[in-house]
């Protein structure tokens, strides 16, 4: 309940008369959104269904439409594969949805997208109502429904930084029908349902929602296609835990901030790990990004000289976290480090560097200029824990690129990271291993030219390795 209770210190001073239910919004909303959900079945025995963390960031616009509200929301689903959508949503003040992008039965709109105010619009401590909400239409290979029956009562009213905010809870419970394709012209079903739980936060002076939490844990079936059309219906859920809340306009820049310009990559890792990286170098000076599935983003700008790191600007943001910074300059000798942490770290002697896991980019711009053949050990440090790791590798000509090996410490285990590295420094392939298992693997993005070249390179290298 804390993360959106916090969201009343975003409210602004509303004007002296305070109209009851919605209102039209002089500025921009900005609402964050995180997702932990999980859609499972049951197939042979084995739970099927990766969990899941959704990051979301939505721009509205609320505009009055006659004695109605016209609210243009576009969303930013943060992730390797983002995903942005736009929708027009017509509702009445009190919070019904009576069109989406035009119609009043759209599939899959957005129907249920606010608190549903009572039928008097009065939020006083202890008011309570029911709300029934249902959308169901045909879709492609089969039915979709969902309907949510819902008791609410207002919990508490309080007045806090020049606005008045109602906190309403809810409980009831949720069905919910979907198709989803399975290969082409084919389509499997999920049908479940289950309780549902929800805590509002309403704005009452300026008529708006600033802060919404739902948990649902849905059980049922799901079906799937078998030979002869015969379906094989299986235990099935959904659970998910979405918190919402609005934000301001220079967090939600911070949290959809784009990766570099640059070459892009993708780290696979065998624990499901996706990163979608980006790196740009000139010169001396390097920007690289990481975007992971749960859209948490990690930016890095990096100055060097002859390979020994000058300056690291690192700044990291996730979901409903501060944003993170940090930066690490050589000063006298030393490493200042500032930001959110400041200290001051020694300078180990021989080679080092910066690079923190799923940095491959650094590492392989050090070792371009280890020396071609030899032996290397190199102190790396950790951007983020402070800490040192040895790590012992070798550098050697390959083709027209360099090929790098670097092993350390893993626990007990060793870590081996191999690396196809441009002679200037740019990393163009990765891949590492702890003990016998292959921890991830980062290439290039699918139909690009270094990802033909890559290839080439990597076919070449195995038909020169010993089986």
């Amino acid at each position: 309940m804390r993360s959106l209770i916090a969201v009343v210190a975003l409210l602004a001073a509303a004007p002296a008369a305070a109209q009851g239910g919605y209102r039209a919004q002089p500025d921009t909303v900005f609402v964050e959104s995180l997702n932990p959900y999980r859609m499972w079945v049951v197939r042979g025995g084995d739970t099927l269904g990766n969990p899941v963390r959704a990051l979301a960031v939505e721009r509205q616009v609320w505009r009055d439409s006659g004695d109605s509200l016209e609210v243009q929301v576009v969303s930013h689903t943060l992730g390797p594969s983002a995903l942005v959508t736009s929708e027009t949503i017509g509702m009445s003040r009190r919070g019904n949805v009576t069109s989406v992008d035009g119609q009043a039965d759209k599939v899959r709109g957005r129907y249920d997208f606010v608190l549903r105010l009572p039928p008097g619009l009065t939020l006083a401590e202890g008011t309570a109502w029911s709300d029934t909400n249902h959308n169901a239409l045909p879709v492609e290979g089969g039915d979709y429904s969902i309907r949510i029956v819902r008791d609410l009562r207002v919990e508490r009213v309080v007045d806090s930084l020049g606005s008045r905010v109602a906190v309403v809870r809810g409980t009831g419970t949720m069905g919910y029908r979907d198709v989803f394709p399975s290969e082409p012209g084919r389509f499997w079903w999920l049908d479940v349902t289950g309780p549902v739980r929800e805590t509002f936060v309403f704005d009452v002076r300026n008529g708006r929602e600033v802060g919404r939490e739902w948990w649902m844990d849905l059980r049922g079936t799901a079906g799937f296609p078998g030979a002869g059309g015969a379906v094989d219906t299986v235990p099935a859920g959904l659970f998910s835990a979405d918190t919402s809340r609005m934000i301001s306009a220079e967090r939600a820049r911070l949290l959809t901030r784009a990766l570099p310009a640059g070459d892009t990559t993708r780290t696979y890792g065998e624990n499901g790990t996706v990163l979608l990286h980006a790196v740009r170098r000139t010169g001396d000076t390097m920007e690289s990004g990481a975007l992971a599935r749960d859209g948490t983003l990690t930016t890095v700008r990096s100055d060097s000289r002859g390979g020994v790191p000058i300056r690291f600007e690192l700044l990291r943001t996730a979901g409903h976290q501060e944003p993170w910074r940090r930066t690490l300059a050589v000063e006298a000798g030393h490493i200042r480090v500032t930001g959110s942490r400041d200290t001051v770290l020694a300078i180990p002697a021989g080679a080092w560097t910066i690079a923190g896991e799923g940095m491959q980019e650094h590492l392989a711009a050090a070792l371009a200029h280890a020396t071609p053949g030899a032996d290397v050990e190199l102190a790396v440090l950790d951007p983020f824990t402070l800490g040192w790791e040895r790590v012992r590798a070798r550098v050697v000509p390959f083709e027209d690129v360099l090929l790098g090996v670097s092993t350390a410490k893993q626990g007990n285990a060793e870590r081996l990271v191999v690396m196809l590295i441009a002679k200037d420094g740019d990393l163009l392939y990765a891949q590492g291993a702890t003990g016998d298992v292959e921890d991830f693997t980062r290439a290039p993005a699918e139909g690009s030219p270094t990802l033909k070249r890559v290839g080439r390179l990597v076919d070449a290298l195995e038909s020169r390795t010993p089986r």
